[in-house]
């Protein structure tokens, strides 16, 4: 559903929509590599419907009463009001499903920017809240969760055979395998990012693989945690063709942040990362500043920087770092403001910083 020009973004798009979840066509209606979803299994999974049309386009999570998490390319050029949402229940006929309008879409700024493959994922404000529980997404404290090897679970309600072109009513769930970045960036370079992406995929089943296919773009891919609770660790993005051994799925933790701040939810448990210093500045006599940095982790460094601007940009003139939670700084002439930054190694992860404005 993404809007590209070119012939080769023309087919990139073609391939972003190939997305579902149990893939291999099977005697009697079956599905090789997957089962149909029980009552009440993977309760979160939604169905995306296009209004004043039959059959399921795209799948996503709720992860909050009136917000639901797919992928960008489901959403992007599509207006609010031709959406219609689909939760509580694995078949959409039944007549106990809650559907509900889009109130807005909100779709990940950086979706395009950089390839039409990067930041797909996109957030559904429902007009109408969904009573089933959300998922809950991952964040650093499930850092292993998109490890190679790991097993994760997918689930939607796409198409089921190689060249089918009807989309079930009833949810399929099934199993597949966290893989090697490199088995995708061989594939799929230049629009595979290990930074954002996880590669995954499902057993050899038949003439193809347990995977995702059409109609699951959005989808979840879910792993336990430590206590077995499930956590969403990415979304179904994009591959090739249905039974292909690869496809990519997006990672939720890459882009918890702008999901987080979109949806107006709680951030996800991060217990690996140092807290965030609160920092507050005051003017001394003599031209000075004092900043101090209440909750400052232990053997971090704080580093200050005195700003002064010239047209519209803006360097630092003098600095200063400190290990104690309280340091002035001289400002002097042409000075503008302050900026602060404070960096600790932590268990997962690089240095982490934290910046606060400019002091005018």
């Amino acid at each position: 559903m993404g809007r590209l020009t070119s012939p080769a973004a023309a087919v990139r798009a073609f391939l972003l929509a190939l997305l579902a979840v149990v893939v291999m066509a099977a005697p009697a209606g079956a599905v090789y590599g997957g089962h149909l979803a029980r009552p009440g299994e993977l309760p979160w999974t939604a169905a995306l419907e296009l209004s004043g049309q039959s059959g399921v386009v795209c799948t996503g999570d709720v992860i909050a009463p009136t917000k639901v998490l797919t992928a960008a390319h489901c959403a992007e050029g599509t207006p609010a009001r031709d959406l219609i949402v689909v939760t509580g229940a694995v078949d959409v006929r039944d007549p106990k499903a809650q559907r509900s309008a889009v109130a807005s879409v909100a779709v990940d700024p950086d979706y395009g920017r950089v390839d039409s493959s990067y930041g797909d994922v996109a957030v559904l404000t429902l007009a109408t809240p969904s009573t089933v529980t959300p998922v809950r997404l991952a964040g650093p404290d499930d850092h292993s969760s998109s490890l190679p090897s790991r097993s994760l679970t997918i689930a939607g309600w796409g198409i089921t055979g190689f060249h089918a072109n009807d989309f079930p009513n009833h949810l399929r769930v099934a199993q597949i395998s966290a893989l090697a970045y490199g088995r995708c960036y061989q594939q799929f370079t230049p629009d595979f990012s290990s930074d954002l992406m996880l590669c995954g995929g499902g057993a050899r089943i038949g003439r193809g693989y347990g995977q995702a296919c059409q109609g699951d773009s959005g989808g979840p891919v879910v792993a336990e945690d430590a206590t077995g609770a499930p956590v969403l660790t990415a979304i179904t993005s994009f591959g090739n063709e249905c039974g292909d051994p690869l496809n990519v799925y997006s990672k939720v933790d890459s882009v918890a942040p702008w999901i987080v701040a979109t949806a107006a939810i709680p951030p996800p448990a991060d217990s690996l990362s140092p807290p965030q210093p609160v920092i507050s500045v005051r003017r001394l006599p003599g031209g000075r500043i004092r900043v101090t940095a209440a909750n400052l982790p232990a053997g971090a460094a704080m580093r200050l920087y005195a700003v002064a601007q010239a047209g519209s940009d803006t360097f630092p003139v003098r600095s200063l770092t400190s290990r104690l939670p309280t340091a002035d700084i001289a400002t002097g002439p042409g000075v503008r403001g302050i900026a602060v930054a404070y960096a600790q190694r932590f268990a997962f992860g690089p240095l982490a910083y934290v910046r606060t404005s400019g002091i005018h």
